[in-house]
């Protein structure tokens, strides 16, 4: 694999996670080639140096350890395998949700590198008529029906998605906001300090969009909750704790919120 195709499953490692179901469900996503530079030394085991999409989904989905969680909440998926079996001497490496990376150690090596072979082992390319997308293909399918798919909203579904990203992105200290749904187009979304967040619910929702209007409006939760700020105007909602909110969520997650 080229050094851009690399870069390109870190850059969107967990879009295909969180289509893990949409990908294992297609043979030609599935099992899309990922020559990621994965190595035993001293052993050639089949499943390592030629691993598919579908079997890394596999093993994320099964072996935990494969998913990880640092001490400022921060989630990454071990992308890459390396080390040696019989020593247990390794260099793995791990991508966060901001799509960086690092080099990790990892022990028992076994677990990792005998669980990542079983994986890859369940997804057999025995249909030889299937033509296998390449991983660009994948990505750029994905995004397309993300932005074309319409998203029904619905006070429970808000309150789902915000009980995740306030675990997710904000440390789970916002409390749950009382949701409501505008009978108009404008605003997309709106907080009110009186603990209410007002959703439009004549806008087209892609997932996409959806998700960064809820964030946008979680932003100004956490300012006010928090951060302490903006109590008594509206003045400065848009002020400076808001866009270091937006920076630091693009630094830590990768997450474009305007």
């Amino acid at each position: 694999m080229e050094y851009k195709d690399k870069e390109l499953f870190t850059k969107y490692a967990f879009l295909l996670w969180e289509h893990r179901e949409r990908i294992l469900s297609d043979s030609r996503m599935a099992l899309c080639t990922l020559c990621v530079g994965n190595n035993l030394a001293y052993v050639n085991v089949k499943g390592i140096a030629s691993a598919t999409l579908g079997g890394y989904l596999l093993w994320w989905q099964e072996f935990e350890r494969s998913r990880r969680t640092d001490k400022h909440n921060r989630r990454s998926l071990i992308y890459f395998i390396g080390g040696s079996p019989l020593s247990g001497r390794n260099h793995c490496g791990e991508v966060y949700e901001s799509g960086k990376t690092k080099t990790i150690t990892v022990a028992p090596f076994k677990d990792y590198w005998g669980s990542f072979v079983e994986a890859q082992g369940k997804l057999s390319a025995t249909e030889n008529n299937v033509q296998a997308y390449a991983l660009a293909e994948v990505v750029a399918i994905l995004q397309k029906e993300d932005s074309e798919t319409i998203i029904d909203i619905s006070k429970d579904e808000l309150r789902r998605r915000h009980s995740e990203y306030n675990k997710l992105y904000f440390d789970n200290k916002l409390s749950m906001p009382t949701f409501y749904l505008l009978n108009k187009k404008r605003p997309f979304g709106q907080y009110r300090y009186c603990g209410e967040i007002w959703m439009s619910k004549r806008t087209k929702w892609t997932e996409p969009f959806l998700k960064e209007v809820l964030l946008h409006e979680m932003i100004h939760q956490y300012i006010y909750e928090v951060l302490h700020g903006m109590g008594f105007t509206l003045l400065m909602q848009h002020g400076l704790r808001f866009h270091y909110m937006r920076r630091r969520l693009k630094r830590k997650f990768g997450l474009i919120i305007t």
